[in-house]
Order: structure tokens, then sequence, then C-alpha cells
């Protein structure tokens, strides 16, 4: 049995709330149009900001498109979850903001609900290519993706076997006591 993180559960319900329920309904536009974003693409480095209450995102249109969908899903972050510029921002907590940034860009971009329905190749290059060309991502970003769920999938068993040790702990406490 899967664990969802916290981030992997909120992930799933921002999306249902959108109403995005597929691969293919991941999109910026359409993410865009629901969050009332305004993007626009330039020349100079990806950022976001949020200025009067409008929503702006900046992204730098020499990129790839699976590019411009992973630094979408890492200013989405910033747009949603932080406040304030950066510019004054100590250097230790504006590197936590940018950690946060990118482990959001994995989970908006390949959701693990969506990616759970899959059934992925047992082999990991052709689970990474899967994984890329159904969510339109890098090939980089979806082998960084497959080890953040094989890691959450470790943790589960390892989770499950110390919950059924521990209970086995309490049994045989529960047993030795009643010889006490």
């Amino acid at each position: 049995m899967y664990h969802y993180t916290p981030l992997e559960s909120y992930m799933r319900e921002f999306l249902l709330f959108l109403s995005i329920q597929t691969p293919n309904q991941l999109t910026i536009d359409h993410i865009m149009e629901r969050l009332n974003i305004h993007v626009h693409y330039w020349n100079d480095k990806s950022e976001a900001m949020i200025y009067k209450g409008k929503k702006r995102m900046f992204i730098n249109k020499q990129l790839s498109n699976e590019e411009r969908w992973q630094i979408f899903g890492h200013e989405l972050c910033h747009i949603m979850m932080h406040h304030g510029s950066q510019f004054n921002m100590p250097a230790s907590f504006l590197a936590y903001q940018e950690w946060k940034a990118d482990n959001f860009a994995l989970h908006v971009c390949v959701p693990t609900f969506m990616l759970l329905q899959m059934d992925l190749p047992f082999r990991k290059p052709q689970a990474i290519y899967e994984v890329a060309s159904t969510f339109g991502v890098t090939p980089q970003f979806a082998s960084r993706r497959l080890e953040h769920l094989e890691n959450q999938y470790i943790g589960s068993i390892f989770d499950q076997k110390l919950i059924r040790e521990m209970s086995g702990i309490s049994k045989v406490n529960e047993d030795y006591g009643d010889y006490t």
C-alpha cells in the first residue's frame, strides 16, 4: 500500500479542484486560465511575481516545450506558496524556497495519483521514457520523479514492516505481561 506524502495529497486535491484528472489536461494554458495567471514568454531568465494582485509568470521562450512545462511548475510554486521578494532574503532561505519550488514542480508536472495509475515498464530506461512522453517532461526530470516515487515506496514498505514489528512487540509485551 502506497502512503501519500502531504504534498502528494495536496497536489491531488489541487488538480482535482482544477478539474484536471488526466496527463493530457496538464498544460500551461489549462492551469493559467483556471488560476488567472498571465504567462509571458521572453528572452530573459524565468520568474514569477504578484503585483497589485495580478499573478504574472515570465518564461524563457528559448526553452523546449518540456523545459517550459517544468519551469511553469517551479514558478507556480512561487506564486502559490511564497510571498514577497527574494532580493533581500538570506541565501539559505532562498535556497530552501528554490528547493521547495523544484520539488513542487516534480509533483505538479507528474502527479503521483496519475503516476500510480500507469502500468510502467519494469526496466527503468523504458519507464523514464514512458513518463517523459506521457507528461511532456525531459527524461532527466522523469528520472528524478521516478526516484522520488521509488523512495516513497521504500519508505512505505519500511513503515509497514515497522508497524508489523511494533505490533508483534506490543503483543509479546502483552503476552509477557499476562505471565507476570
